[in-house]
């Protein structure tokens, strides 16, 4: 059975309406304009007829009459429409299977691209709007099914069209144009939507203006502070800071999409906010690129021009660059080694000290892969930050600090330069790259790049290294000669550790501070002391005496620009210069602390230290594994001592 919803006819029985689904799959999406022209009644001229009363659509006590959903039965009138628009719509369907084509078909039928509101009937002074009039508020009426080639697809009514105050007979009109407009006339809708009028909302609504919107949202956030963001349970991180200006930032995005013709002082405005946001939070490019795409995709539906477009990836692009060169100034993957390094110097102290084994796996494992990060491209020049990163790890460790020369950390470790293990990264790349086919497109990069010869290039950087190993003729032949990788990274790394030494040497012996230390320590390896298991106020006091920043004269006597003849001990007779080996071997005040000292010594070391001279007792103290302990509660009680008496 058919029934009508205002002028629109809808499928009420799909059991009867089988046939002729199938012949309207063959015509169009839906019935003809001209079929919707036929129907010529308004809501009004409805609610008149709905009972006698005191007003139209009201009952005796002047009340609306109550809806019961689809039990209102239609009066005659209505069926009486019914069955002549099913007639004139069967001998319309005759007609248009009779054409040759689908478009000659549709044409024949079809209205205007853009429908025209009917003109007033002079007889009765009202205008028409029953075509159009696809949101009536009559319980028994349902809203026109829309048929396709194979299926039937019902369009609900949303509840918000309801209030008829807000959307009368105009808005409803519009509507009704437009979406007969998009669907049966395929047209675009960015094109169409400016002819017509479509209603804004009140408060989230563009056309009106209004500040309501951004006042509730903002309200909105406030009030949900807790759940929007993590200031509230943790410390202040980076997204925190950089939230507010990704706020701006669309805010300003909004208002470049919003105006007719932007200009690029839009764009300078964009980029100042991107790079604002960018800078305190290394992760907001995943945030702009998501923005990016959404404003792309306005572009592709056709939304909004290219202008726009160009204004707004302007402004992105050249933040973008900007806080590329920023960031790198800024020294971003070292600090991000430095939050690493620090977390664990705190499970160092947490557990009262780690056994020197363990502290630097975990330096190598967590701290070196996040500083050294891709530096098999960039890692040729010498960075100083890199190098405190790693001086700021040996400090901890031992229990200095930063007056201690860096030759000294350096000697204690044995850890390679930063520098030269930036080279070893870029050596094994290379050795890689080497080792690949012709045909894969790194090594068809680097072997064009070293035919070309560039000054500055990744190949004269790898060039340099290879010549100062004195391997240049693996560079000029572009093979290891035979070696297997393991092999020729171990020649490589044996003979910067060569260099590393050599460089060692020549800055201790360039070092006064580290006059006692040359004494005692030749070679340039790790130290063996370093294996013993200390406490860290232990390990801090014997550091701080091997490299010469241990509390006596000699050094305090450094910083009020004394002479070092006048760097006197003040605490026995013999006037004699308060040096590590006179605090350690000769001071009378602490010689009952030196004979326990000498008696564990004796017993670990199986010699007598009485028959040795003064050098060779203190370097043998200072350097013997066995009798390390033994001098390590000999110097913390000594500078008790001294302390008490000084």
């Amino acid at each position: 059975m058919w029934r009508s919803h205002q002028g629109i006819p809808t499928v009420a029985d799909e059991s009867t309406y089988t046939t002729t689904q199938k012949k309207t799959s063959k015509v169009g999406r839906g019935p003809p304009e001209t079929v919707k022209k036929l129907k010529k009644t308004t809501a009004r001229n409805k609610n008149n007829e709905r009972g006698p009363g005191k007003g139209p659509g009201k009952n005796k006590k002047g009340k609306a009459p109550v809806k019961r959903g689809n039990n209102v039965t239609p009066s005659d009138k209505d069926k009486e429409r019914e069955d002549e628009f099913r007639r004139i719509y069967s001998k319309l369907e005759l007609l248009l299977d009779r054409q040759n084509s689908n478009a000659d078909r549709y044409e024949l039928a079809s209205a205007p691209e853009h429908p025209v509101a009917p003109e007033e009937d002079e007889g009765e002074g009202e205008v028409d709007f029953s075509q159009y009039d696809i949101f009536g508020n009559n319980a028994d009426d349902e809203f026109e099914s829309e048929v396709n080639s194979e299926e039937e697809f019902a369009y609900a009514i949303p509840k918000i069209f309801e209030d008829d105050d807000k959307f009368g007979d105009e808005t409803h009109k519009s509507i009704a144009a437009l979406v007969n407009a998009v669907t049966n006339r395929k047209s675009v809708i960015t094109e169409i939507a400016k002819d017509y009028k479509v209603p804004s909302n009140s408060i989230f609504g563009t056309s009106n203006c209004s500040p309501y919107g951004g006042i509730l949202t903002v309200l909105s956030f406030f009030y949900n502070h807790g759940e929007a963001t993590r200031v509230m349970w943790t410390p202040p991180l980076r997204e925190s800071f950089a939230f507010p200006v990704l706020v701006i930032q669309i805010f300003l995005v909004t208002i470049c999409l919003r105006i007719r013709n932007p200009g690029y002082k839009h764009s300078a405005f964009i980029s100042i906010a991107t790079i604002s946001f960018m800078l305190p939070w290394q992760f907001a490019q995943f945030a702009l690129l998501t923005q990016t795409v959404a404003v792309f995709g306005t572009y592709v539906l056709g939304y909004t021009d290219s202008h726009k477009i160009k204004v707004i990836l302007y402004g992105l692009l050249i933040g973008l660059l900007v806080s590329y060169l920023a960031l790198f100034g800024v020294k971003l993957l070292h600090e991000a080694g430095g939050r690493a390094l620090g977390a664990m110097i705190s499970k160092h102290f947490s557990i009262k000290g780690l056994s020197f084994p363990v502290y630097e796996k975990l330096y190598y494992n967590t701290v070196v892969p996040v500083a050294d990060y891709a530096s098999e491209i960039w890692g040729f020049k010498k960075y100083d930050f890199a190098d405190k990163l790693q001086s700021r790890a040996a400090r901890t460790f031992l229990g200095v600090g930063k007056r201690a020369p860096i030759p000294y950390l350096t000697g204690e470790t044995c850890w390679m330069e930063v520098q030269l293990r930036h080279h070893l990264n870029m050596i094994r790349l290379w050795a890689r790259i080497i080792n690949m086919s012709s045909n894969r497109l790194p090594k068809i990069a680097y072997l064009s790049e070293k035919e070309k010869n560039r000054r500055n290039s990744w190949a004269l950087e790898i060039k340099t290294i290879l010549g100062k190993c004195d391997l240049l003729n693996h560079y000029n032949m572009s093979s290891l000669l035979g070696m297997s990788n393991k092999n020729f990274l171990g020649l490589v790394k044996h003979r910067l550790t060569t260099i590393a030494a050599e460089n060692w040497k020549a800055e201790c012996a360039g070092m006064p501070k580290l006059r006692t230390y040359v004494k005692i320590k030749s070679d340039y390896c790790q130290e063996p002391t370093l294996l013993k298991t200390l406490s860290t106020k232990k390990r801090a006091v014997l550091s701080k005496l091997r490299s010469g920043t241990f509390p006596i004269e000699i050094e305090k006597g450094r910083y009020r620009q004394l002479p070092v003849e006048r760097r006197i001990c003040k605490l026995c007779t013999k006037q004699a210069i308060e040096d590590e080996i006179h605090f350690v071997i000769k001071c009378p005040a602490y010689d009952q602390e030196r004979q326990t000292m000498f008696n564990i010594a004796n017993q670990k070391l199986t010699i007598d230290l009485q028959e040795l001279s003064d050098e060779e007792q203190f370097k043998t103290l200072l350097t013997s594994p066995e009798s390390i302990c033994a001098v390590a509660n000999y110097l913390t009680v000594s500078l008790d001592v001294r302390s008490a008496k000084y």
